[in-house]
Order: C-alpha cells, then structure tokens, then sequence
C-alpha cells in the first residue's frame, strides 16, 4: 500500500483490491477520524487492471503539460 499526504487528516492510498475474483488497482481517499483511525471514503478512483498502462500513460503524459507550463519542478 502506497500513501501519499493530502492534509493532516486525509490521505490518498493505493494498493490493489480484488472483487469476484478480479484484481483492481484501487486509490482512494481516507479520512483519520477523531480517534486516530484511517477509514476510506467514496472520493477515489477503482481500475481494471488492465487499464492501469494507459491510467500511468495519461499521467505522464500530465505532468509533462504540467513541467511545460512551468506549474511542475522539471525534477519532479
């Protein structure tokens, strides 16, 4: 499982999940409530895991438009 930091309460996960035998690439919003424990919410994002190629294709293909408009550390 991969977590990014969003704010101090949420944080973006990823991982994989598997419903009805399937693999899915998961990455979802979860939400620390007031007693320390993360819980996800609806705010995400559920792929086949054959889409996961063009999904990563697309990104890349954002944080280049992102670095060309000088909105993106050319390192990152």
């Amino acid at each position: 499982m991969i977590k990014i930091a969003k704010s101090s309460v949420e944080k973006i996960r990823m991982g994989l999940s598997q419903c009805k035998g399937k693999l899915f690439a998961d990455l979802r919003v979860s939400l620390q409530a007031d007693y320390g424990k993360w819980h996800p919410t609806k705010k995400g994002l559920t792929l086949g895991t054959e889409l996961w190629p063009e999904f990563v294709y697309a990104i890349q293909k954002q944080g280049k438009q992102l670095r060309e408009q000088g909105l993106l550390d050319s390192d990152n």
